[in-house]
C-alpha cells in the first residue's frame, strides 16, 4: 500500500494481508495498492527495482514520481489497469 501506517512504512504481499494475519496495521481505505519487484543475487548485485501503479490509461502521473530524484537513485516505473503484474 501506498502511503504511512501508524508512524512506519510496510511493504507486504496480498495473500499475507488477506489471510488476516497482519498483526498491528490500520487501514482507512484511502490507500493505494503497487506492486514492488526486488531483484538481488546472493553475490549482492542486483537488479534496480521496479514499481508498478495501477492506471487503467497506462499512463504514470507525475504525481507519483514528485519526491523521486533520478540522480540519487534508480528504478523503474511502470503501470497496469489493476497494479500488478502478471509476468
Amino acid at each position: 500500500m501506498i502511503g504511512i501506517l501508524q508512524n512506519t512504512k510496510r511493504i507486504f504481499n496480498l495473500q499475507h494481508y488477506a489471510s488476516g494475519k497482519l498483526l498491528g496495521s490500520g487501514e482507512d481505505g484511502n490507500r493505494d495498492w503497487i506492486t514492488l519487484i526486488a531483484c538481488i543475487c546472493a553475490d549482492g548485485t542486483h537488479l534496480p527495482p521496479a514499481l508498478i501503479y495501477s492506471a487503467v490509461t497506462g499512463n504514470l502521473q507525475t504525481s507519483w514520481l514528485k519526491d523521486f530524484n533520478p540522480k540519487e537513485h534508480c528504478v523503474h516505473f511502470a503501470s497496469s489497469e489493476k497494479g500488478w503484474t502478471n509476468d
